[in-house]
């Protein structure tokens, strides 16, 4: 008795479509110097009495489907605005990473990068024009925090009007939450909000890094306050 065993691999089905004088066996029965041979799974296995055997396979290759290889878990943004014309944003990110060499995010070209940490430790980032790039560790099966602090310039405050906030958070990535907190002067009061997050009065999930040097970076620009509600915006993304 002789046998017969044939391979494929992870993209590539094979299908039997016609044999003469084989007989169909488990791949567990393959004699184990065949067995050991094969590099990948054994698809199909067989055994033959006469040398004079025929089998037909069709052989289809199928594309290669794109896996989500970074994420953003939660991140979480505090803008500090003064009443002369400064705001310094900070943002403390959850991210997930396999093999993604940098987290890239839009930004205004004329802001001034104070610090960035990845995983605590921290890192030189770099630029493509209006693009900032951090590099990333990568991890297969744990999460990690990257935090950035950069400043720039914005309209003066004075009087009555409009105060906007232009949030630089589009990643290259998915992000799963995303929380906003706003600190601004005192002096002035604030109401009729509108934008592209949802407002309320509480964040459904609860920070819990850093919870020190959050509270120490609200002395930025003479104190401040968070105008409640807060915001908060969330958004789902289907699985790969």
């Amino acid at each position: 008795t002789f046998f017969r065993g044939g391979e494929g691999g992870a993209n590539v089905e094979v299908v039997e479509s016609q044999r003469s004088l084989l007989t169909k066996v488990d791949p567990e029965e393959l004699p184990p110097p065949l067995a050991n041979r094969c590099e990948a799974s054994i698809l199909h296995a067989f055994k033959f009495l006469a040398p004079m055997w025929t089998i037909d396979f069709q052989v289809t290759r199928h594309e290669d489907v794109e896996v989500l290889i970074c994420v953003v878990d939660e991140v979480w943004f505090t803008i500090t605005r003064t009443a002369e014309g400064q705001a310094m944003t900070k943002f403390e990110a959850k991210v997930r990473n396999t093999s993604k060499q940098f987290l890239r995010f839009l930004a205004p070209s004329d802001v001034s990068v104070w610090s960035t940490e990845v995983n605590n430790l921290p890192v030189k980032p770099a630029r493509d024009k209006d693009t900032i790039l951090i590099p990333l560790e990568k991890h297969s099966d744990q999460e990690f925090w990257v935090e950035m602090v950069f400043v720039g310039d914005v309209p003066a405050m004075h009087g009555r009007g409009l105060l906007e906030f232009l949030v630089p958070c589009t990643f290259d990535v998915p992000v799963n939450h995303f929380f906003l907190s706003l600190y601004v002067p005192m002096k002035f009061g604030y109401g009729e909000f509108s934008g592209d997050v949802k407002e309320t009065k509480s964040f459904t999930k609860e920070f819990v890094r850093l919870t020190e040097e959050k509270a120490a970076f609200k002395g930025f620009g003479g104190g401040g306050q968070i105008p409640q509600p807060s915001i908060e915006k969330s958004r789902a993304y289907p699985q790969a």
